[in-house]
């Protein structure tokens, strides 16, 4: 799928109804940890500033997806109460 100039995206506005979530999952598993721990922190910063209901649902989702990757690189440990 080809990226879109600057100028196009422009020109057909904001795409806020047609989130990829595979397609951003994708990206985020070929980050590093501090890429994905700073993409994190700015759609987390931009989750709290958005006023617009449907960027806010868009950026909730990504924060998400981001908690998701970040839990499937490091899971957390098991603790065994019953071990002796």
């Amino acid at each position: 799928m080809r990226r879109l100039s600057y100028e196009e995206k422009k020109m057909n506005g904001p795409q806020w109804g047609r989130f990829d979530a595979e397609g951003f999952r994708r990206r985020i598993k070929n980050l590093t940890d501090a890429e994905l721990i700073s993409t994190g922190k700015s759609v987390s910063h931009a989750r709290s500033k958005s006023s617009d209901p449907i960027a806010a649902l868009h950026n909730e989702s990504e924060y998400k997806i981001c908690r998701e990757e970040w839990r499937r690189r490091h899971p957390k440990p098991v603790v065994d109460d019953f071990a002796s």
